[in-house]
């Protein structure tokens, strides 16, 4: 076992001399005992921004958060502590967050993903529902989990806060290769940079994230505007409804030249052509979103809260209503 660590921290060390070199000689994958470092790939230089495009030397592709915590602990011990190390995730990152020129990128799709879900029961004393996520796995894969026994992360800033204010516990990769359990009441430092630190402070590999009843079924409303203050005081009432709207989203639709256009926003049985004038005197509409969930209990009438908001609106004569089930969710 030393024998093989020894080994691959040997390997490591003629990586990171080839970064170092004005020529790189990366041209296929090098395997370093547990660690397989590969040729950099295109994909480890775009992010969703597209504004910078930023190429590796290498691709690690860990297989367990402890392959990452050699990497980085060797990384730190040595004289090459200065090569940039970036993990990459699905790659919504908009200005290179994700990216090290010349350095390494953690792919973290490549770690197997795993999903515990732990539902508050008061037999068990369990006080909050959440689940333990790992690095690899993505959100729409924690929602199917979470929706098979009722439950769902919250979606809305407005009622529960952002993301970062429902996630209870993080696994941690330090700069260092320490491998850390962190939250809000043990190494609370490490926790709250994490948490924004947009991958700065240390690498992700596992988190706590709280739960959420999931409606039975949904009351969903989209209104549209051709005035940007309405829409805009529109939003802000039915932000300040927490009580009462359970989603809000606002947007500006998209004229027919756009990649995802306006039929997307007026569907075809609205019966209605947008006007969006010229491009030298565009006219822009905008769509608000706003959604009540219906758990099924007594004393709530969802339709008679979606038409009591609506009626405080100030939208166009033009919306559409629905009602969806979380289960259709595929």
């Amino acid at each position: 076992m030393e024998f093989a660590l020894f080994c691959t921290k040997v390997n490591i060390l003629i990586l990171l001399l080839s970064l170092s070199a004005p020529y790189k000689f990366i041209q296929s994958p090098m395997d370093f005992g547990p660690l397989n470092l590969h040729q950099a790939t295109k994909t480890a230089s775009l992010d969703f921004g597209r504004i910078l495009f930023n190429s590796p030397s290498a691709v690690l592709r860990p297989q367990s958060p402890q392959d990452i915590s050699l990497l980085l602990s060797f990384l730190s011990a040595s004289s090459f502590s200065r090569v940039t190390v970036a993990a990459r995730g699905a790659g919504h990152s908009v200005h290179g967050q994700a990216q090290a020129l010349d350095g390494i990128v953690i792919e973290m799709d490549s770690l197997p993903p795993s999903i515990e879900i732990h539902k508050k029961s008061e037999g068990e004393g369990e006080l909050l529902s959440y689940a333990d996520v790992s690095g690899g796995a993505l959100w729409i894969e924690l929602l199917r989990e979470s929706l098979k026994l009722g439950l769902a992360p919250s979606g809305q800033t407005f009622k529960h806060g952002p993301q970062i204010s429902n996630v209870l516990q993080l696994e941690v990769v330090t700069g260092k290769g320490e491998l850390v359990t962190c939250s809000p009441t043990t190494n609370t430092e490490l926790f709250n940079a994490v948490l924004g630190g947009l991958g700065q402070f240390g690498i992700i590999t596992k988190a706590r994230i709280l739960l959420q009843e999931a409606p039975e079924k949904v009351k969903w409303v989209r209104a549209f505007y051709d005035d940007f203050h309405t829409f805009t005081k529109d939003q802000e009432m039915l932000v300040s409804m927490p009580h009462l709207v359970d989603y809000v989203e606002g947007f500006i639709v998209l004229n027919e030249q756009s990649l995802h256009g306006s039929s997307i926003a007026f569907p075809a049985h609205m019966d209605f052509n947008p006007d969006f004038g010229t491009k030298a005197s565009p006219k822009i509409y905008y769509c608000i979103e706003f959604a009540v969930h219906d758990y099924n209990m007594k004393g709530t009438n969802v339709e008679q809260v979606v038409e009591d908001v609506s009626r405080q609106m100030s939208y166009m004569p033009l919306v559409y209503t629905v009602w969806r089930s979380p289960t259709l969710i595929s």
